[in-house]
């Protein structure tokens, strides 16, 4: 039939060398993630005192969605961004979680 394989956990003396490679990969990884970025496209003086700017995007390697399977089943959670405005500012569209 199949072939059993047992997963335990390496010798210590081989641990540092496993966990230095593992960390490596992680750590590449994680520079590929997707990252949102709020950077303005617009800006347009309404009224006096008042300014609209807008803009986002993905400054990351990796798409939003990270993966075309995903894309394709359907699989994919919703882009939140959390924004953290100044005294002075206020969101006037949009909601807060």
């Amino acid at each position: 039939m199949g072939q059993h394989v047992h997963l335990a956990q390496p010798p210590l003396s081989l641990i540092g060398a496993e966990a230095e490679r593992n960390v490596s990969f992680a750590l590449a990884l994680g520079d590929m993630l997707p990252r949102m970025a709020f950077t303005l496209y617009r800006s347009q003086h309404w009224v006096k005192g008042i300014t609209h700017q807008s803009g986002s995007g993905n400054t990351g390697y990796l798409p939003t969605y990270t993966s075309e399977q995903g894309k394709k089943r359907k699989a994919i959670r919703p882009v939140r961004a959390e924004i953290e405005l100044p005294e002075v500012a206020s969101l006037v569209n949009g909601r807060r979680g």
